[in-house]
């Protein structure tokens, strides 16, 4: 749905506007064993998203994310934060190819500029 949406704002079929969305899901994915330091950009993303509709006591939580991880998800591979705290458990309880079921706070922002961020930030996980 973002997607399109910034589809057709990119194509100049409606006009552009900021757009934020945020949200709980529970997805099923493949961990391909990789992590990377995440972008600023992410976490300012995330930040202005949780200004708008999360908790502001959640605000440290976002700041301390460092890292994100390679899942494979139908196919697809998509990289995720995880909050700091749970990156100790995943690293000792998750290996690669195991397939992990992902409790994650989506945040989206599609920005004046046109840029689109889709985030899941990890918030708990379980090995299947």
């Amino acid at each position: 749905m973002e997607t399109a949406y910034a589809d057709s704002v990119n194509k100049g079929l409606i006009e552009g506007k900021y757009y934020a969305r945020y949200d709980l899901y529970r997805i099923e994915a493949d961990y391909l064993g990789e992590q990377r330091e995440m972008a600023d950009s992410i976490k300012t993303s995330m930040k202005n998203v949780n200004k708008l509709f999360g908790a502001k006591e959640f605000l440290p939580v976002i700041t301390n994310v460092k890292k994100e991880y390679l899942f494979r998800i139908a196919g697809n591979e998509y990289w995720f934060p995880i909050q700091q705290a749970l990156e100790e458990d995943f690293q000792h309880e998750i290996k690669k190819q195991d397939t992990v079921t992902l409790y994650c706070i989506f945040f989206n922002e599609h920005r004046w500029n046109g840029a689109l961020y889709n985030t899941f930030l990890i918030s708990e996980f379980r090995k299947e």
